[in-house]
């Protein structure tokens, strides 16, 4: 079976998922949390039963098998609501951060607490539950699942701390066989006041020699407040030649970077630059990758990409499928193949031999 944990803040354009972190703001920040089960495998399953142990300082792997691994949660946040399940799935509650969870944890933690209920008022409320049980007495085919949902609220913690959080699962095929429990990824939220974000895309998702390509970045302030001035960065790679920017950008060819002054901004609003580039001859690659970056301001917490990069989740990438030059000559815009050079020394061989044919005839 797959299992999935997303993370959404309300600085977030969507869920996330490890290994990016969500964004709430710094005071009583609202999250939305999705646990996404399901049945990858032929047989089909029942049983499933889910646990999920809310963040907290100090907290751990919620199975066996990650019960010593650190999830490393820096604040805890509080439960605000649960949704509704869907038919044939209870939701039970608890107030203990090491609850009792035989289905994922078979040899049960030490001092484990069984005082799971399906009414939290029991508990002191909503607001006091630290753990989730999830149950169905549904039977799942292939690509069947269990989706549910739940709210935290982020309290008034230190900028850029991170709360992190996993769910653990059991489920049996309906002869009774028991698969291994497994545990999702971990997600994280992590709150502040000040930010920005970017986003990198480009017209086209392919290009060949010659073609322009115009890529749009788009600096927005996800802060609280409006945010202050700043510079935005393109660094065109290899392969891509600079033509022209909006806006006011200036290009550096020594160091390949297109810069443009972005202005402050308020809250929840965004402002857009443009590159057009073209494509060059010789290309070693069948993509090219387009980073682009905006400087925080000092203070700022780190900014969120839309399209994170691999090197820097930070940065915002776009990538371009070009055509590879399989082994190109360059020359006043002509690129030569293999087969292209070689046919005038085809044709010069073979007007040789026949040179050589005629001289034997004549001296015959």
């Amino acid at each position: 079976f797959g299992l999935v944990k997303t993370v959404q803040g309300d600085y977030d354009s969507a869920p996330q998922q490890f290994p990016n972190v969500a964004h709430v703001k710094l005071t009583d920040g609202p999250a939305a949390y999705g646990i996404h089960w399901t049945n990858t495998g032929a047989p089909t399953l029942n049983g499933v039963v889910l646990y999920d142990i809310l963040p907290f300082v100090g907290d751990t792997g919620v199975s066996q098998a990650q019960a010593t691994e650190q999830r490393g949660s820096q604040f805890t946040p509080v439960l605000a609501s649960v949704d509704a399940p869907p038919a044939g799935v209870t939701i039970a509650y608890s107030a203990s951060t090491n609850p009792c969870r035989p289905e994922v944890y078979p040899a049960q933690p030490a001092g484990c607490a069984n005082d799971w209920t399906t009414d939290p008022s029991t508990l002191g409320g909503i607001a006091a539950v630290t753990a989730l049980r999830i149950t169905s007495t549904a039977q799942y085919a292939t690509g069947e699942g269990i989706d549910v949902g739940f709210h935290e609220s982020v309290p008034t913690v230190s900028k850029d701390e991170i709360a992190w959080n996993s769910v653990a699962a059991f489920a049996q095929t309906t002869s009774g066989a028991a698969l291994l429990p497994a545990e999702s990824p971990k997600v994280g939220i992590t709150a502040s006041d000040h930010r920005l974000s970017i986003a990198k895309t480009g017209n086209v998702a392919a290009a060949g020699f010659g073609d322009l390509v115009t890529y749009t970045v788009t600096v927005g302030n996800v802060g609280t407040t409006t945010s202050d001035p700043t510079t935005a960065v393109d660094r065109l790679p290899v392969g891509l030649d600079f033509v022209s920017a909006d806006n006011g950008g200036s290009y550096d060819a020594a160091t390949r970077t297109v810069s443009w002054n972005v202005p402050a901004l308020a809250r929840d609003t965004d402002t857009a630059f443009h590159v057009v580039v073209r494509v060059e001859a010789e290309q070693s690659t069948s993509k090219v990758t387009n980073a682009a970056e905006v400087v925080s301001p000092a203070g700022y917490s780190p900014p969120i990409s839309d399209d994170p990069c691999t090197a820097d989740p930070t940065q915002a990438c776009a990538d371009l499928t070009v055509p590879v030059t399989a082994h190109g000559l360059a020359l006043t815009g002509v690129q030569l193949t293999i087969v292209e050079m070689l046919l005038p020394c085809a044709a010069i061989l073979a007007g040789l031999v026949l040179l050589v044919i005629r001289r034997r005839r004549s001296a015959s």
